[in-house]
């Protein structure tokens, strides 16, 4: 941050030129009596044989709809 490149400014204006493109994209979330919170995840723990690292994914749901 006290010493920006040229490479951080091209990285800075693909993340500007992305939300440009995606400024009207959105969730939504309909009215509901419905508010459980319910989590999925699911891990490899080092399955891959080559760098050994593990693999997480996870979604978060409140009623019907996928927050994360």
């Amino acid at each position: 941050m006290e010493n920006p490149t040229i490479t951080y400014f091209k990285f800075v204006k693909r993340i500007l030129r992305y939300i440009k493109g995606t400024i009207n994209f959105g969730l939504l979330y309909s009215v509901s009596n419905y508010y459980k919170l319910v989590e999925y995840s699911d891990n490899d723990w080092g399955r891959d044989i080559d760098d050994r690292k593990s693999i997480t994914g996870f979604m978060l749901f409140i009623g019907d709809t996928t927050f994360t």
